[in-house]
């Protein structure tokens, strides 16, 4: 025990440092000049486990590894640091909790280790999570609620990460229970350091399917396995070329559904969310040509546990929309169709937004925010679909509402450009996206739609022929519309449908684009082209 503390305590050490925060024997008075995220003012810290840690800390709250005293320059008590360690859905989280004595609030917290998937780690430790536990009274417990915080005490967990949100909450709330009894001699609820294991098994047992007529439908594991099966010989492609032969075994998504009196024909798409927080969105045109199977037999054995309750499987279709651990399964009455009337070149578009260096998976690269791009369209349908398309043709459908917050577009470095975010998978992106839109709006990547559109030749110049973007993007029946073609500094040009056979776009190492069209004059040119809009 003496060694787990001295271990615990050194990397706490280690933590605080980084925090800007300097512990009560230190003489470095420059770490006081680092701004700290737990005590943001110059502290000094002491360690009081052994005098404060007695059995009631103990038995009560047994997430509790260590209790620091926070003094001020004065050297009065203004606060308390508790290294906790709950444990998770993997193992055990380590993270400190800071309680302001001042204020009875928290003052956030930092998670300092853990032992949890790369998926749902990589979200414990993002900013947005932790703030979520900033400010939150010290009176009384957190809450974890699913979908939306009603009382000033609830905490929003993380998608379909039950377990892994709980067991933070937890190690808050030890903390909690920790500091009152200290302060006042309150003996609030005892909080368990792990929960119990047939809550484990249920969550990994059971999912739910929501957005129907009939209302939310819950359904076990035990439930699905009475549903007539299907067996299937298909191969998963993977959007890296891999392909892995598997046979899958399970009942279909509209035999479940006709159980519970719902018919899957009468929706327009289906969302599947993954415990991981990974989604795909499933169109109806591939409803309508393909069984989704709720795969629970793989290759002749039962669904790994790391995949359960089970994977869904759309034979030969792109692995995008094969969603394993699955958590819910959204109905969607209502996707609205596209109609796209403008095209914008990406870089024009985004030139005033500063990149964010975001890290995925240890590769930090520029990117930029999904809905910072949105912010700057005319018009944004939520009930539509935001469609991703990559220079081999693979297309990903994801709601507006989905990619609106916290999704990224990677802009620099491999595989760029890429749409990441702190609940992606790496390997289930749209790598070397030609394009994106929305119901109104497409915005391409000229370099990557090239490998679409092919290029064609305007006298000496080679580059994107005009028709063919428009027709990919989603035109329809250009050669009767006409067309503006408008520069990021105000000049314009009509185009008609006709004529659009004539124009190409030229792409350079400044990241502009040129269009060059031949008239009955001969080439015109207009340089940094941001749109080209049907009129």
């Amino acid at each position: 025990m003496k060694n787990k503390k001295v271990g615990l305590g050194f990397v706490f050490i280690l933590v605080l440092i980084m925090l800007g925060i300097t512990f009560y024997h230190t003489e470095d008075r420059g770490v006081q000049e680092v701004a700290g995220k737990l005590f943001p003012s110059e502290m000094k810290m002491k360690d009081i486990t052994k005098q404060t840690k007695d059995r009631y800390v103990e038995e009560n709250f047994p997430a509790v590894e260590e209790i620091y005293r926070v003094e001020d320059a004065e050297g009065q008590h203004t606060g308390n640091v508790f290294v906790v360690t709950p444990v998770g859905y993997e193992g055990v989280i380590q993270l400190a909790v800071g309680i302001d004595k001042t204020t009875g609030t928290t003052t956030g917290i930092h998670i300092i280790e853990h032992q949890e998937t790369p998926s749902y780690g990589g979200i414990l430790t993002e900013n947005w999570f932790m703030e979520r536990f900033s400010g939150k009274s010290a009176a009384s417990f957190l809450n974890l609620v699913k979908l939306e915080e009603q009382t000033p005490q609830d905490i929003l967990q993380i998608t379909g990460a039950t377990m892994t949100s709980q067991a933070v909450v937890n190690g808050v709330n030890a903390a909690i229970g920790t500091f009152n009894y200290l302060e006042s001699g309150e003996l609030m609820s005892a909080v368990p350091k792990e929960m119990e294991r047939n809550l484990r098994e249920e969550e990994a047992g059971i999912f739910y399917i929501h957005g129907g007529k009939k209302g939310p439908i819950k359904i076990t594991m035990e439930e699905l396995k009475q549903f007539p099966t299907v067996e299937s010989h298909t191969t998963l492609r993977k959007s890296t070329g891999t392909e892995i032969s598997i046979t899958v075994e399970g009942p279909t998504l509209d035999v479940v559904l006709a159980h519970f009196g719902e018919n899957l024909k009468d929706y327009n798409g289906i969302g599947v969310t993954a415990r991981d927080g990974y989604y795909a969105l499933v169109p109806k045109e591939i409803m309508d040509t393909r069984q989704v199977i709720l795969g629970y037999i793989f290759d002749g054995e039962e669904i790994a546990d790391n995949e359960k309750p089970i994977r869904v499987i759309i034979p030969d279709e792109f692995g995008v929309y094969w969603v394993k651990m699955v958590y819910t399964i959204d109905l969607y009455n209502h996707i609205s169709e596209k109609d796209i009337l403008s095209v914008k070149m990406f870089d024009a578009l985004t030139r005033d937004i500063t990149p964010y260096m975001y890290e995925y998976y240890g590769s930090k690269d520029a990117s930029i925010e999904v809905g910072e791009i949105l912010a700057k369209l005319e018009e944004v349908d939520s009930k539509g679909f935001f469609t991703m398309v990559s220079s081999d043709g693979l297309l990903k459908n994801e709601t507006i509402a989905m990619v609106s917050s916290r999704y990224y577009i990677k802009t620099e470095g491999e595989n760029a450009p890429m749409n990441i975010g702190p609940a992606f998978k790496l390997g289930m992106n749209v790598k070397n996206m030609a394009y994106f839109s929305t119901t109104k709006d497409a915005v391409v990547f000229p370099q990557e739609i090239a490998l679409l559109t092919g290029t064609s030749q305007v006298e000496e110049y080679e580059g994107i022929p005009l028709k063919k973007l428009l027709e990919e993007v989603g035109f329809a029946d250009v050669e009767n519309k006409s067309f503006q073609l408008v520069a990021v500094e105000g000049e314009e040009v009509m185009l008609m449908g006709e004529d659009t056979e004539n124009c190409i776009l030229l792409y350079d190492e400044n990241k502009t684009v040129t269009s060059v069209y031949k008239t009955s004059k001969g080439i015109e040119m207009i340089k940094d082209v941001l749109e080209i809009n049907v009129k």
